[in-house]
């Protein structure tokens, strides 16, 4: 085989090794993107159903201790807050939730609902 030819073909290999690496790399990237935003999108889930289940907690009266909340929802942060509503809605309180979801050790997700209520009875 001639030395010019061999080198021809020694270049085309090589061409065709790091095209196929970057193809695989890019295909590796994109799927890592894609399990990123598939976790962030069910941590979102998460927060949502969570928030909806809290706050109808608090519509039936039961409004759950911060250690219960802990318990029952693992990796999500769960704030409460109530203030007397005013005009038209008065009687009532408005309730919101904020929830905050976390994979991976980074925060991916918040959602924060509100609703009214009736007051709490003061005892």
């Amino acid at each position: 085989m001639k030395p010019l030819r061999r080198a021809v073909l020694q270049l085309e290999a090589i061409a065709a090794l790091i095209t196929i690496i970057v193809v695989i790399g890019a295909f590796t990237a994109g799927m890592l993107g894609l399990a990123r935003s598939s976790h962030d999108l069910i941590a979102r889930q998460q927060a949502t159903l969570a928030a909806e289940a809290v706050l109808n907690d608090i519509r039936n009266g039961a409004t759950a201790a911060p250690e219960s909340l802990k318990k029952s929802f693992q990796h999500l942060e769960i704030q409460i807050e109530r203030t007397p509503a005013s005009g038209d809605f008065a009687g009532f309180d408005r309730a919101t939730v904020q929830v905050d979801a976390f994979t991976h050790g980074r925060k991916s997700a918040s959602v924060r609902l509100s609703g009214l209520v009736q007051q709490e009875a003061v005892r």
